[in-house]
């Protein structure tokens, strides 16, 4: 079976580009010298910046392609296939953790209450938690939402768009079109969940949510004002 990083490997970067504001977000939150864990981490772009700025990353990711990738690119950094359950089978622990490009939303409430008490079972208290997800609460009511097309050059372009919409779970379509020839479509299960979910899921991991903003530089987060990227630190 095609890996997702292998049907989008020559323009995922384009499409997922490393961004700097969410670099400095992190180095903010994660102090030098920290092992810091990367919840989804692709092709490891970001652990390759955190560990140029003097932090320890460790990276895990569901989909095999990605992994290769990273450790190509990355060989000093440890990399591990699999999705957020499973980290009761890493070893060792974290000063600190970020799960963000949405990849929390792939995983129902049940789910992220258990991968977020293994994390806090590992963190030490005060340990830094930084996770980003779509506004979910700014889709409240909607029962569709169609992305603006992203154009990559060279008659690329990228979809994206949520179908049959509820507040349990929505349908994630995506296509890469060139010159009107599909050349990858896929789809996958989100499971929305409000801000207020959120705090409630934190709360009864141990965390305090000490953040709420609308992007990583720090916008105050309001409904419809942007993202969603929370600060929490284990208590």
């Amino acid at each position: 079976m095609t890996s997702f990083y292998t049907a989008f490997a020559d323009h995922y970067e384009k499409v997922f580009p490393v961004r700097e504001p969410a670099v400095a977000f992190l180095l903010d939150a994660v102090p030098p010298g920290a092992r810091v864990l990367d919840l989804g981490c692709g092709p490891g772009h970001h652990c390759g910046r955190l560990a140029a700025a003097d932090r320890q990353p460790e990276g895990l990711d569901l989909d095999e392609g990605m992994i290769r990738a990273a450790r190509g690119r990355y060989p000093g950094i440890p990399f591990h296939v699999g999705d957020l359950a499973a980290l009761s089978a890493l070893s060792g622990g974290w000063d600190a953790a970020y799960c963000i490009g949405n990849v929390a939303s792939h995983v129902d409430d049940a789910g992220t209450a258990g991968w977020l008490a293994d994390l806090a079972a590992r963190l030490p208290a005060g340990g830094a938690l930084v996770v980003q997800t779509v506004d979910w609460d700014a889709l409240a009511g909607a029962s569709s939402h169609r992305f603006a097309d992203l154009e990559l050059g060279g008659g690329v372009v990228f979809e994206r768009e949520y179908r049959d919409l509820g507040p349990v779970r929505t349908r994630f379509l995506t296509r890469l079109v060139m010159q009107g020839r599909t050349l990858f479509a896929g789809e996958v299960t989100l499971f929305p969940r409000s801000a207020t979910a959120w705090r409630d899921l934190f709360a009864r991991a141990g965390f305090d949510a000490t953040g709420h903003f609308a992007d990583f530089a720090r916008a105050p987060y309001a409904i419809g004002a942007g993202g969603s990227v929370w600060l929490a630190h284990r208590r």
